[in-house]
């Protein structure tokens, strides 16, 4: 094997178990009620951590060091869709009392209080998808991309 196979495996592999950590850290995080603080850790501090560590540990052997960046926040946003998803379902399933309740108690007397419960269920599903398609790349993405960016180049001294 050249230095160019061995150096695009470790890249491959490195981001495959960046993307493996960050699920299974998402997944505990889900088990520990850190309350509102756990979106802070899922969505600011685990990408740039886990880009910084990728960076730095395996960092200066890239060839292309933006585009294994840019695949290493592309693996992040692709594990970020699982958890997100059982939320997604989670939230889908709620009872026809829960949305109408929260329905009324956000927007007393407004016409989203008036809206049927499924409606309601599914214009807040729906809401959550597209917050998805637009958080997950430019956050996590964006982070991990940087961190890793970063740790290259710490390395590189």
């Amino acid at each position: 094997m050249d230095e160019k196979t061995t150096g695009a495996r470790g890249t491959v592999l490195g981001g495959l178990a960046a993307a493996g950590a960050f699920l299974v850290l998402d997944l505990l995080l889900r088990s520990i009620s850190l309350g509102r603080s756990r979106i802070y850790l899922e969505v600011f501090v685990f990408p740039a951590v886990l880009g910084f560590g990728m960076g730095w540990l395996i960092g200066p052997r890239w060839q292309r060091p933006i585009l294994a960046s840019l695949l290493l926040g592309a693996a992040l946003v692709l594990a970020d869709t699982i958890p997100y998803t059982i939320d997604t379902m989670a939230m889908a399933n709620l009872s026809d009392e829960t949305y109408a309740s929260a329905a009324a108690l956000a927007h007393p007397g407004s016409e989203l209080a008036s809206l049927p419960p499924s409606e309601f269920r599914r214009l807040a599903v729906q809401g959550r998808v597209i917050s998805f398609l637009m958080r997950a790349p430019l956050l996590i993405g964006a982070l991990t991309t940087l961190g890793a960016l970063v740790g290259r180049r710490l390395r590189r001294g």
